[in-house]
C-alpha cells in the first residue's frame, strides 16, 4: 500500500480513536522519517516514557552495538509496555495508547529503538521505531465490524 494513503488511514484510525494530538502533523513527520531513509512503508518515530528507571537497560541496548534493536510490546493495564530481551526498558508514550492498543492485537505491529539519547541531561533516552501499522490496519479493517441497531420507534399518523 502507498505510504501516504497509509498515512491517511492512521489519521483516521487515531481520530476514531479518540486521540487529541494534531495526527496530521505527527502523520507528515512519519512519512518525512520514512523518505529521508529511503523507505518506502509508513513507520512512526517516536520516543519511550519511563526510561530513568531503567539506565542499566539502556546502557545494554547500546552496547549491543546493532541498530534497530527489536522490542516487544506488552499491555500493562492502561499503558503499553517496551521490554528487550523480556526487560523492561520504558512505556509508550501515553498520547499513542488509544490508537495502537486495537493495532497491537492484530499481531503486525513492530517497535524498534532507533537511538539511545545521551544529551548531557541526567538520564539517556530512548527513541523508537513503530513499524507494520499498514498491515495491523489492514487486518484491524478486515475484521467484521459490529452492527448497530436502529431503534425502532412505534408511531401513529396524527389526523
Amino acid at each position: 500500500m502507498h505510504l501516504i494513503e497509509t498515512a491517511y488511514r492512521w489519521i483516521r484510525h487515531t481520530r476514531a480513536a479518540g486521540c487529541r494530538f494534531d495526527a496530521e502533523t505527527k502523520a507528515a513527520q512519519a512519512v518525512a522519517f520514512v523518505l529521508d531513509r529511503g523507505g518506502h512503508t509508513f513507520a512512526l518515530p517516536s520516543k519511550l516514557d519511563g526510561v530513568s528507571r531503567h539506565q542499566d537497560v539502556l546502557d545494554a541496548i547500546r552496547q549491543a552495538g546493532m541498530p534497530f534493536q527489536p522490542l516487544d510490546l506488552h499491555r500493562e493495564g492502561d499503558r503499553i509496555a517496551a521490554l528487550w530481551h523480556g526487560v523492561p526498558v520504558g512505556f509508550i508514550r501515553p498520547k499513542h495508547v488509544r490508537w495502537l492498543r486495537p493495532l497491537l492485537e492484530t499481531g503486525h505491529v513492530r517497535c524498534f529503538v532507533l537511538q539511545v539519547t545521551d544529551s548531557g541531561h541526567r538520564f539517556k533516552g530512548c527513541n523508537v521505531v513503530l513499524t507494520g501499522i499498514g498491515r495491523a490496519l489492514d487486518a484491524l479493517e478486515a475484521l467484521p465490524q459490529p452492527v448497530v441497531q436502529e431503534p425502532v420507534f412505534a408511531y401513529r399518523a396524527v389526523a
